[in-house]
């Protein structure tokens, strides 16, 4: 029985160590002055239909979602959000993909 725990998780650190990297949509948050930009990209090896929802909060509050269709290895921006801050932030999008589990990306007071 210990040896089938160790080899579970020992599947689980591989998947979750590749698994970031083989997402469809990944965030890019940077800080300009007391501003919070928030760009949603998309690249995909396949071609592949992909839905999203962001929302990203701070003084003021933004929501964005989307549904396409990404083409093959044609990077592009999908969302670009800029909200005002004075301190606490939350940038947090779900990502569904053909085939994959859902998941979320999320930075700033909300990423812990």
């Amino acid at each position: 029985m210990t040896h089938w725990l160790a080899l579970l998780a020992a599947q689980t650190i591989a998947a979750n160590a590749t698994e970031p990297n083989d997402r469809a949509i990944e965030m890019e948050v940077s800080k300009e002055g007391d501003q919070i930009k928030v760009e949603l990209h998309g690249n995909s090896p396949k071609t592949q239909h992909v839905s999203f929802a962001i929302e990203v909060t701070g003084s003021s509050n933004s929501k964005h979602s989307g549904s396409l269709t990404l083409a093959a290895n044609s990077p592009q921006t999908l969302s670009t959000i800029k909200v005002s801050t004075s301190g606490k932030w939350c940038a947090r999008v779900m990502v569904e993909e053909e085939g994959r589990a859902p998941y979320e990306l999320s930075e700033g007071s909300c990423a812990d």
